[in-house]
């Protein structure tokens, strides 16, 4: 489905259209389409079930929505983050390329939005204060165009169930993410949601975390020897790692430590179902 294109609203309210740049993807025997904000999302949060449902046949595949190039000139923002991220000449086209093995690594089909980063998205999103508020009034047909291709996709699969970041953290792109796949679940499409990592592990993170999930149910998935897969996955993102964690070590101990909830004891991950 490489080039596919799905109408939507353009970020200034003209029409526009939403694509997915990256090579055709046979999704007909996928049970699980997950959904990342960023190009790093889903193995920080889920990596171990991705390993695990691809192991078990299920072949899972990974939506990047934000994966798109920026458009435009960089504000001093989204100049101030490519730095903190090492400055690469292509930065999307590096990051892209470390999903790629990220996911090959953990058994998962990528997909890629053109969708740009809420930092290259005009003058949206330029203080980390914005990079945490509410979504744009005017980003409401983005929504909309995202949830349209989500469903789009979904439909060439086998039936998957769609997996979506709850919104811990309250990181734009999050949001964003979340409300389309709130439309899918108006429209009947089975829906879980995982656990934003790392902004769950952070404070107010297990706070947010019970609001979210008070009118749902959670399923532990044992990932055992997945951890070590998962932890080698998102040391492939060597853009992010520092930013997040300040070293591969640091973000080895924060994955450890999340992946063993008091009492557990076997490593593991949470997938959040509406409550029967």
């Amino acid at each position: 489905m490489a080039n596919d294109r799905v109408e939507r609203a353009g970020h200034a309210g003209a029409p526009a259209q939403i694509s997915i740049v990256s090579p055709a993807a046979d999704l007909a025997r996928c049970r699980w389409l997950v959904l990342s904000p960023h190009l790093d999302d889903a193995a920080l949060s889920c990596g171990g079930a991705l390993a695990l449902f691809a192991a078990m046949g299920d072949a899972p595949a990974v939506l990047t929505i934000c994966a798109g190039q920026p458009v435009g000139p960089l504000t001093d923002f989204a100049r101030f983050q490519h730095a903190r991220w090492g400055d690469p000449a292509d930065l999307v086209g590096a990051r892209r390329d470390e999903d790629r093995r990220a996911l090959a690594l953990l058994g998962a089909t990528p997909i890629w939005l053109d969708v740009p980063d809420c930092i290259y998205r005009g003058d949206r999103y330029t203080t980390e204060a914005t990079l945490f508020g509410p979504v744009a009034p005017d980003e409401a047909a983005l929504i909309a165009g995202i949830a349209a291709v989500v469903d789009a996709l979904w439909r060439a699969t086998a039936r998957a169930t769609i997996v979506a970041p709850l919104g811990i953290g309250r990181h734009v792109d999050h949001q964003l993410t979340r409300a389309a796949v709130e439309r899918l679940v108006a429209a009947g499409r089975r829906v879980c949601w995982y656990e934003d990592f790392p902004y769950v592990a952070r404070p107010g993170g297990e706070t947010q975390q019970r609001a979210l999930t008070a009118t749902m149910a959670a399923t532990w998935i044992a990932i055992g020897e997945y951890l070590d897969r998962k932890i080698e996955a998102i040391a492939t993102y060597a853009s992010q790692v520092p930013t997040l964690f300040g070293s591969t070590e640091g973000m080895t101990s924060a994955v450890r430590r999340f992946a063993y909830p008091l009492g557990a004891r076997l490593p593991g991950e949470r997938l959040w179902y509406p409550a029967e």
